[in-house]
């Protein structure tokens, strides 16, 4: 897999992501079936932004290649 095809899967796991979000308006702690990467004690389910959810960044450097593709077989 080359890194555009990683990041266009990627894409869907946050569009499922967000998806689960919406069902429980935005409440993290009553989202059943979301998919994330453990990150410095927090929960990341968009990993197009760092772990604040405030900036974006590259998933594939941030998180790393191992973390992105392990949310990826999980969805």
């Amino acid at each position: 897999m080359n890194q555009e095809s990683i990041l266009k899967q990627l894409e869907k796991v946050v569009e499922h992501n967000n998806f689960e979000m919406e069902k429980v308006k935005g409440n993290q702690c009553l989202a059943e079936n979301l998919i994330v990467i453990d990150y410095e004690e927090r929960s990341v389910y968009d990993p197009f932004f760092d772990e604040s959810g405030r900036f974006e960044v590259n998933p594939i450097q941030y998180y790393g290649l191992k973390n992105i593709i392990k949310m990826i077989e999980a969805y």
